[in-house]
């Protein structure tokens, strides 16, 4: 009788415990090895790993709980984060994030392909992939630099036949008229003759409140807070205008070939931050502490040269370049142990190097799995492989609404709406002339 497929798991435990890290260069390390052969949840207690159900309940106290391992009735086995919307914030404590380490697709990829609303974690810092640009041939221009940009101006004009008269003027401006494009907007608790603002009066105050920092191929935005002078009530990043989400924040673009990398932090005295990436005449920037990195980032737990995003075709993939602390992604959905030889999963302390076991037999071509683990629906969601233009973020539509070149930031879970604070719920605020004028009456 053929024995059924298994997972082997190498857990590698580093003893400190410092900011979920963990240090790719130490060669002091508690060494783990399991064989699983069912569903379990991978635990971790100081510094020995082990299977939900090989330990009896009085001896789980104060273990972090790592992820979740599921086989289908298939014979596949898919990995799972912990972390879920239907659990409290009070027991976040008892388990850990789960990350893709990067470097576990050196020698066998190009790297991680980045998409829309993928989260990325360099040492302690973490990215949240805003947009993704690919070429365009029709915008291709000669002798392009990306400072060159910074001197465009935003479109505060309208045409005549769209104006409208409202009953209260704009605060900035004092004039009564608007348009669908620049509508009389109330973001704030303001009241009376301070309540109302045009949408491209308020963008344009904002914009004193921006430090900029550009480099040949990087343009940072960063700043404070974004708020009312006189109320004090935080300004939402996104508007929903006659149904179009608009930024508050509008950053100048390059015409193709561009990522945008937005900083997450969790104080929100922290400061914010967008980043413009632009390849338009470098296929490859690093990120680093360094100074001959394109993106600097100014923390000890980023090595000088961190990693890099390299732009094949029409896709960025993300390499590590052997950092100290690794390059993550963030995971939230289900990934299958197919596609690869090897996986290495990282949370927090941890980093877990997955790889199938199947067994040898002379007679494999009639013994092997047909079945794809991606036709299988886990939980009513489609499971989707790694590097397919998909981001790891949550699931809650099917594959159909997925295609290549789509803009995932809206379409995908809402991501990105107030994500400057890391796991914050999303949300936009609709504001426009037509609500407020029936407000009014």
């Amino acid at each position: 009788m053929q024995k059924p497929v298994s997972i082997d798991l190498d857990v590698f435990i580093w003893p400190r415990d410092s900011y979920g890290l963990y240090d790719y260069e130490s060669s002091k390390v508690h060494r783990n090895s399991l064989n699983i052969g069912t569903t379990c949840t991978l635990l971790r207690k100081e510094h020995e790993v082990f299977t939900s159900g090989s330990r009896p309940k009085d001896d789980l106290n104060d273990c972090k709980k790592l992820f979740n391992l599921q086989k289908l009735e298939n014979g596949h086995y898919i990995v799972s984060p912990i972390l879920s919307s239907s659990e409290k914030k009070s027991d976040r404590s008892e388990f850990e994030k789960l990350w893709l380490a990067v470097r576990g697709f050196s020698g066998s990829t190009q790297g991680y392909r980045l998409c829309e609303g993928d989260v990325i974690r360099l040492g302690r810092m973490k990215f949240r992939v805003k947009e993704v640009h690919g070429p365009s041939g029709d915008k291709h221009i000669q002798n392009f630099k990306l400072s060159d940009i910074l001197n465009l101006k935003l479109q505060t004009e309208s045409s005549v036949e769209d104006e409208m008269d409202f009953k209260q003027p704009c605060r900035i401006c004092l004039s009564e008229a608007f348009s669908s494009n620049n509508p009389l907007i109330s973001p704030c608790r303001c009241k009376g003759t301070m309540k109302y603002i045009h949408l491209t009066c308020l963008q344009m105050c904002l914009k004193s409140k921006i430090n900029t920092r550009s480099t040949d191929s990087v343009l940072s935005f960063s700043w404070k807070t974004m708020s009312c002078d006189l109320c004090k009530k935080p300004y939402p990043q996104k508007f929903n205008i006659s149904g179009k989400p608009v930024d508050l924040i509008e950053i100048p673009k390059p015409p193709e070939k561009y990522i945008i990398l937005e900083s997450i932090c969790k104080d929100k005295n922290s400061n914010k931050g967008l980043h413009v990436l632009s390849f338009y005449n470098k296929s490859l920037l690093k990120l680093g502490r360094g100074h001959d990195c394109e993106l600097r980032i100014s923390d000890i737990s980023v090595s000088r040269v961190h990693a890099q995003i390299d732009m094949i075709g029409d896709n960025f993939y993300l390499e590590d370049h052997k950092s100290k602390f690794g390059t993550l992604v963030q995971i939230k959905r289900p990934v299958a142990l197919s596609q690869y030889d090897e996986y290495w999963f990282q949370a927090g302390r941890s980093l877990t190097k997955a790889s199938v076991n199947k067994p040898w037999t002379m007679f494999c071509s009639c013994f092997n799995y047909t079945v794809s683990p991606f036709d299988y629906q886990y939980e009513g969601f489609q499971l989707f492989p790694i590097n397919t233009g998909i981001t790891l973020g949550k699931q809650n539509i099917q594959i159909e609404m997925y295609r290549e070149h789509q803009n995932l930031l809206y379409d995908y879970n809402q991501l990105g709406f107030n994500s400057s604070y890391d796991e914050e719920t999303s949300y936009v605020v609709k504001d426009g002339c037509e609500n407020e004028e029936k407000n009014e009456d």
